[in-house]
């Protein structure tokens, strides 16, 4: 007959015959030990001029990122310069442009500038 116990970094096994009773202790369970944390990166600001229209009137402007050369995804649409990006990942490689929607209607894209997530 044999008995097992698994408790904290503990095994026990028992074996235990009509003549024999034999008991280990000691055995230490091996272990993996857990992942680093995850690095915080420093927010990426973006910052812009906008049109001269701009400034009699009311305009938005529409922030667009890619993430590691993926797709450009609008992030946020704000009345004012700048955008800060908190949602970075430390040596991800991130580019951004910048669209400007006021009274002559929406602009054209921006040039694009590129920044990569540094530790803090």
């Amino acid at each position: 007959m044999r008995l097992d116990f698994k408790g904290g970094f503990r095994r026990w096994a028992v074996w235990a015959t009509p003549l024999l009773l034999l008991m280990l202790t000691g055995c230490h369970a091996k272990t993996t030990p857990p992942p680093p944390p995850p690095q915080t990166a420093e927010p990426i600001v973006v910052s812009w001029t906008g049109d001269s229209t701009c400034a009699s009137a009311v305009c938005t402007f529409q922030v667009y990122r890619s993430a590691a050369g993926g797709a450009f995804v609008q992030v946020t649409q704000q009345l004012a310069s700048p955008y800060t990006d908190t949602n970075v990942d430390v040596g991800v490689t991130y580019s951004y442009y910048v669209t400007e929607t006021g009274p002559a209607g929406t602009s054209p894209v921006s040039v694009t500038v590129t920044g990569q997530g540094i530790a803090q």
